[in-house]
């Protein structure tokens, strides 16, 4: 299952490169879809890997097993890892826009997500007193 991006043209261009024009002047771009495509399943794959390894990865880093540290940790990185698909889809998706060179959109998406996050970490952590799952779910959802 392959889905499409079109893409509005200012000029109509015949394209040599397998996109395909239609009435509209809109331009189905292959690419695009397949770079959201693979973005949402390398998130997927992200998000798998670090829910079942969060503990080994803590590890790594450096934090001891019996540590108080541990637990908060390992469930921030779990919650985390739930917003990987959208992070590498939002991810390719500026990308496509950088590349029809339209760097306003992504920049704007950017600023109002950590303006979401900012308002909705003290919501979490202190209101509502979910700690540091909450800034986690904070950051998920912005």
């Amino acid at each position: 299952m392959t889905e499409t991006v079109d893409v509005k043209l200012t000029s109509d261009t015949k394209s040599n490169n397998g996109n395909k024009a239609n009435k509209k002047g809109k331009k189905t771009i292959k690419s695009a879809s397949t770079a959201m495509i693979i973005g949402l399943t390398l998130g997927l794959v992200q998000a798998i890997v670090l829910i079942f390894s969060s503990k080994v990865l803590i590890g790594i880093m450096g934090v001891k097993p019996n540590s108080a540290v541990l637990s908060p940790a390992q469930k921030y990185l779990t919650i985390r890892s739930l917003g990987a698909p959208a992070l590498l889809l939002s991810l390719s998706v500026q990308g496509i826009f950088r590349g029809f060179k339209d760097t306003k959109t992504p920049l704007y998406a950017t600023v109002a997500s950590d303006g979401l996050n900012i308002i909705l970490d003290p919501i979490f952590i202190f209101v509502l007193r979910l700690g540091v799952s909450g800034a986690a779910i904070a950051h998920v959802i912005s």
